[in-house]
């Protein structure tokens, strides 16, 4: 998680957005997923992301994904999602990305 997130006070004052990491809630707690990370497009949390790394089949899976509210879709911002989630990849490691483009 990155160290910006960790003053959630401070977030939800500058981006008005709350965020919880979940990782150590019991499953039936959790309003998101196990590890979910937040999308931040330009000076607006867009989005939050449940990935997960099959180091079996190394390949990097979208499990979840939740549009906030509020948002419109634009092709430009579809357009860099898709290239920030393939630098996210490759940060990762994977050899492939496997997501329900319909997120898109």
């Amino acid at each position: 998680m990155d160290n910006m997130l960790w003053d959630r006070k401070l977030i939800k004052e500058l981006f008005d957005f709350e965020y919880r990491w979940e990782v150590y809630k019991p499953a039936e707690q959790r309003q998101y997923g196990y590890y979910v990370l937040p999308i931040l497009y330009g000076s607006r949390f867009i989005a939050r992301f449940e990935p997960v790394l099959d180091k079996e089949n190394n390949s990097l899976i979208i499990k979840n994904w939740w549009w906030e509210s509020g948002i419109k879709v634009t092709a430009k911002m579809r357009n860099e999602l898709q290239l920030s989630m393939k630098r996210f990849m490759d940060f990762t490691g994977a050899q492939s990305i496997y997501q329900d483009l319909s997120i898109f």
